[in-house]
């Protein structure tokens, strides 16, 4: 599972979600956690207008022996020996990712399906753990007795310096019931009280016994990344074209913030004309169905002759998609 995700869940009330800490969250605020052997830290790259950035960068924990540098410094030197850096865009008004670049690779990337884990995660009510619940140092007293003992905390690391007065709040919540490891299960999520970060430190799943999952290391604010500002993400056609009895259908990967596009087709012959195209649209995820009455091509098109389309997202000229292959209108019999 991604680190993201076990992450992505804070603010200290008495009954709150992840969707409302966000909105506060500040540019600069990260947490650099430890699970399954490998680090990962996390990055508020912005905040503006709903839409949030985030960097995630991982790195194996045999490969951080190598490179024992503070946090800050390894960040400053391009995270060497990583083995990935992501950026994640996410609407803070729906709780979605709405895209996902891999700057390793130097593109936008599919968003894998774990992803899912997010949206449950953003929406999922926190709620402030009672004191009787919370785990204690020590055996438990015997029946009858005052129970003593101190509760437990994590320890606290701000920049690389362990803090000795650490002060935490803790939270609970029931995951729902799905086909994830989370499944019905109860998390345990710890706060640092100050407010360094808006991410939890640490985080802990009941399994019948509670059992580490997710360990803070470091954490701080008004960290900076040496990564450009995410280029703008184009909508591209996926697929081939599949006609239908009345209609042809086109298949699109785009943002979900686009919300309206303009299709046109482009004769081969002659690239100068647009042909504007009346469609209706149709959307799962980040895929779009394009399906244009075969009317409307008949009216507007010519047989025989090459087409390319051309997809303009909210009259954005400048992020146009353009089809790889010609469509030959006319060569595919309407199915009987």
């Amino acid at each position: 599972m991604r680190a993201i995700f076990l992450t992505l869940l804070f603010l200290i009330s008495s009954s709150f979600s992840l969707q409302e800490r966000l909105a506060s969250a500040q540019a600069g605020d990260f947490v650099v956690t430890n699970q399954n052997k490998t680090f990962t830290l996390l990055l508020i790259r912005s905040n503006e207008n709903g839409r949030l950035v985030l960097e995630e960068i991982s790195i194996p924990q045999e490969a951080r022996k190598k490179v024992a540098l503070p946090w800050r410094e390894w960040i400053q030197k391009n995270a060497p020996l990583h083995s990935s850096w992501l950026s994640f865009e996410i609407d803070l008004g729906k709780g979605d990712i709405l895209q996902c670049y891999s700057y390793d690779e130097n593109r936008w990337i599919q968003i894998p399906e774990s992803e899912n884990f997010f949206s449950t995660l953003l929406h999922l009510p926190l709620s402030l753990l009672p004191n009787e619940a919370r785990k204690r140092l020590g055996p438990p007293p015997l029946q009858g007795e005052v129970d003593r003992r101190s509760f437990w905390i994590p320890p606290l690391v701000i920049d690389g310096r362990p803090q000795e007065k650490k002060e935490f709040d803790v939270f609970e919540a029931k995951w729902p019931e799905d086909e994830s490891e989370l499944s019905s299960k109860r998390l345990e999520l710890y706060f640092d009280r100050i407010g360094i970060s808006p991410f939890p430190f640490w985080m802990e799943v009941d399994t019948g016994h509670l059992s580490l999952v997710l360990r803070g290391v470091d954490m701080g604010k008004q960290l900076t990344s040496l990564q450009k500002e995410l280029p703008p993400s184009l909508p591209r056609f996926v697929g081939k074209e599949t006609m239908g009895k009345k209609e042809l259908l086109l298949f699109v990967h785009s943002p979900s913030f686009y919300r309206t596009f303009s299709l046109f087709a482009v004769d081969a012959s002659n690239k100068k004309e647009l042909i504007p195209l009346s469609f209706s649209l149709k959307s799962e995820k980040n895929i779009y169905t394009l399906s244009i009455p075969l009317k409307v091509l008949e009216k507007n098109l010519q047989k025989e002759h090459l087409y390319f389309w051309v997809l303009v997202p909210e009259k954005k000229e400048e992020l146009s998609a353009f089809s790889k292959l010609p469509f030959l209108w006319g060569a595919i019999q309407e199915p009987k």
